[in-house]
């Protein structure tokens, strides 16, 4: 079994194009996922696809608001896992029960690398555990995927309610979850950021600059749009130092973003004089494009970084650029604070980051006590240490 990722909006342009090569008129809600970001099609040894499993995927395809399908492409991927795991086992999927997927989640743990670590995080086994799960509770709920697991499962939502659901000890998919250490976030030093952009390759001096200078993630900084720009001559006329960007977050929600104003002209330059030319019309309007003139793939971002964290001996990860950022950011607030000037710090960061949940957000305020010393330092590097 295999998964192909497919993006019906690549190979056809319109709808119209799609109904000529179909031969026949189709009704456009009969189309729903010719506009998803990614539909994941999972395919047996036969090269068929899979039945009703792929129903539950383009069910999720259809219901996710990502830009860029990286949730229709986790479920794929949790449920070819699962797949796999039954067909070793050689049960079908209308015969999975609740232990069966206790022993899935103990095989993932007990799954080691050569080298004799764990293979798989206790965030990725809970996630597969949990999805493998769903799909047998959408199952249960369509009648198309029928099997004691998905009895169970239903069986437990009904007796919790919607509105008890994790308040009692009732047993389900999530009775199964492992325990998860939280982790502070990581904030690179200002020796570390001197020391990165000496060995980063100029095509992604820039780009690594962005993610620390703003906090965007990878899709978003290979995401950026010429259009969402201000133009160095209206920052010239507002004299900005701080300029407002409009970017498409997770979930494909369209936020505001604030940057320093020599990072924004100095992106302009790359565009006027160092962008490759781009392969496509379509490609235009993207800020940061490869060699071959088309968009920077988000993997390539984060291998770049490893490679260049490898080379000054640093654990650092490309994310912990956001991590810098935020707490860094944070520092400076909680200090003008402390000085008189009263505001919402973490709302503010919340705002900054695009966190749904100011929670998500908090963990940021116990790295900063941990570390304050250290970030008030680094904030003077977040763009300077880089040039």
């Amino acid at each position: 079994m295999k998964l192909l990722l497919i993006r019906p909006s690549d190979h056809f342009s319109h709808t119209d194009e799609l109904r000529d090569c179909a031969g026949h008129s189709i009704p456009l809600d009969r189309l729903p996922l010719f506009n998803v970001a990614a539909l994941p099609v999972i395919v047996g040894d036969n090269g068929l696809p899979v039945k009703d499993v792929n129903g539950f995927l383009a069910h999720m395809a259809v219901r996710s608001r990502g830009a860029t399908g990286d949730t229709a492409r986790t479920y794929a991927e949790a449920v070819l896992s699962w797949l796999k795991f039954a067909q070793a086992q050689r049960f079908s999927l209308g015969n999975a029960t609740e232990e069966l997927l206790a022993q899935y989640r103990n095989e993932m743990v007990g799954a080691c690398t050569p080298d004799g670590k764990p293979k798989y995080s206790r965030s990725t086994v809970n996630n597969r555990v949990t999805i493998a799960g769903r799909l047998h509770l959408w199952g249960k709920r369509k009648g198309r995927l029928l099997s004691p697991l998905g009895e169970f499962l239903e069986k437990q939502r009904l007796e919790m309610g919607p509105r008890s659901y994790g308040q009692h000890r009732h047993r389900s998919e999530n009775s199964m979850h492992l325990g998860t250490s939280e982790r502070l976030p990581r904030v690179l030093s200002p020796e570390e950021l001197s020391r990165l952009f000496v060995v980063t390759p100029p095509q992604y001096v820039l780009m690594f600059r962005w993610a620390v200078a703003t906090g965007l993630r990878r899709f978003e900084v290979c995401g950026l749009r010429r259009s969402g720009l201000s133009s160095p001559e209206q920052i010239a006329a507002r004299n900005m130092e701080l300029v407002p960007i409009e970017i498409v977050r997770k979930g494909g929600k369209t936020a505001t973003v604030h940057a320093p104003s020599a990072l924004v002209e100095q992106t302009w330059w790359y565009i006027h004089f160092q962008r490759p030319r781009p392969e496509k019309q379509r490609f235009e309007d993207v800020v940061f494009l490869n060699r071959y003139g088309s968009p920077f793939a988000r993997q390539t971002l984060s291998k770049v970084f490893r490679s260049c964290a490898n080379q000054i001996g640093s654990d650092a990860t490309l994310h912990h650029m956001r991590h810098t950022f935020a707490v860094s950011v944070l520092a400076i607030l909680e200090a003008s604070s402390n000085k008189g000037r009263p505001m919402n710090s973490l709302k503010a960061v919340q705002t900054l980051l695009g966190h749904a949940n100011v929670t998500t957000t908090e963990i940021y305020l116990r790295a900063l006590e941990m570390s304050s010393d250290e970030v008030r330092e680094s904030l003077d590097f977040l763009y300077g240490a880089t040039l």
